[in-house]
Formats: C-alpha cells, structure tokens, sequence
C-alpha cells in the first residue's frame, strides 16, 4: 500500500486541547471466501492535551471543520516532537478500534448466516419443484400415451398383414421410448445436481460468505494531519 501522507495545519481545535491528531484510515473487511465486503473510510480525531492523547471525538463533517495548512518550520518541528510523544498510541488506539470493528462485523454475519440459509433452501426446494412438476406435465404424459397407443397396435394381428407398417411402426416406438427415456434421465440428473448445489451452497458457501477470516478486518492509515490552533488562540 501506499505510503501515509502527512499534514500540518492551523485551525479549529477542541477547547482546551493542545492539538488535533487527524486520521484517515481506510477499513476492509474480507470474509473466509476473500470477499471484500465492507471497504469505508472515516477519520479519526483525537484531541492532545499535555502531550497526552484523548478519546476519539464524534464525527464532524469536513464542511463544518476549518482548517489551513502551515508551511512554519516551527509548527513542523513542534508537529514532529508531538508525533513522537502520541504517534504509538494512535496506532494503539487504531488497533483497538479495529478489533472493536471486527467484533460487530462478526458479531452482524452470524446473526444473518441461519436466514441466508434459509432462503437458499428455499429457492433451491422450489426449483426442484418446478423440475419434478415438469416431469408430470402433458408433454411427459403425452408422450408415455403415444408409446401405449404404438404398442397397442404391434400387438394387433392384422398388423402382421403390413410388415413394413410393422416395420416403421417399430421404429416410431423406439423412438418415442429413446425419448421418454433421455426426458426422464435429464429431469433426473437436474434433480441431482440441484441437489449437491443445495449442500454445497447451504453447508459450505453461506457459513464462509457469513463469516471472517483471520485478520477479517484490516484497517490502513492514508492520512495524519497534526493541527494546532489558530496563531493567537
């Protein structure tokens, strides 16, 4: 990943506070598929008095939050001297946020995994439905009654009068019986591989897509910016 970048600036600051510590970081979320499915970036703000970092403050809009950079090699040395004092409990405090994430991510993803599942069978039950409702329908029927019917009439004396009727009348019936088989084996092996696509999305796919991997949630500096006050405050 790219490097952090780091800013020094002027402007508001909480009352009371020393300095601002600004962090923009980047959160990702992975579940045991490697699906990113969370990917959001907010930034933290923490308020430094006495060389000592505060709890991270409410959200604030960046139109609502004023601020100016500083090109004064004293703010940038004075920037570097404060980083140098807060700089491994912001990385702490960044670590515990992170864990805290992970925890209501995890915490999300089981509640939902039983209803996912749910719905998965579901969908996959109404599906096998509609293939073994298929395999009654008319078309099935009607083909079965043509074979009786074909039969009927090879077992007919007088179709020993017509050996070449005989003859194609056979065929016709192996034909329509060739059919029913291949229209029987195919609603058979849908039925089939509907069927271990049923466990594999329900016992294996769902339980991983609802849950983290290890290390699930990962969450990446992109920006510091160290604030002071504005010159006479």
């Amino acid at each position: 990943r790219s490097a952090t970048r780091w800013i020094v600036r002027r402007g508001s600051v909480p009352s009371g506070a020393d300095a601002l510590i600004l962090v923009s970081v980047e959160e990702i979320a992975v579940n045991a598929l490697r699906e990113p499915f969370h990917h959001w970036v907010r930034t933290l703000r923490f308020p430094v008095r006495h060389d000592a970092l505060g709890d991270v403050l409410p959200y604030l809009a960046p139109f609502d939050d004023e601020a100016a950079p500083t090109t004064s090699e004293a703010d940038l040395t004075r920037a570097r001297t404060l980083w140098s004092d807060v700089g491994l409990d912001v990385r702490d405090a960044i670590r515990a946020r992170t864990k805290a994430l992970e925890a209501r991510i995890a915490e999300a993803l089981a509640s939902r995994v039983e209803a996912a599942i749910a719905d998965a069978k579901a969908t996959f039950e109404s599906r096998q439905l509609e293939v073994r409702e298929a395999m009654k329908k008319n078309t099935m029927k009607s083909l079965e009654k043509e074979i009786d019917q074909m039969r009927s009439r090879l077992n007919d004396p007088q179709q020993l009068l017509f050996p070449e009727h005989t003859r194609e009348l056979e065929r016709d019936l192996q034909a329509r019986e060739d059919e029913l088989k291949r229209r029987e084996r195919d609603s058979h092996e849908l039925l089939d591989i509907l069927a271990k696509e049923a466990e594999r999305v329900t016992q294996r796919l769902l339980p991983q897509r609802y849950s983290l991997q290890g290390g699930g949630v990962q969450s990446f500096p992109l920006t510091v910016e160290v604030r002071f006050p504005e010159a006479g405050r």
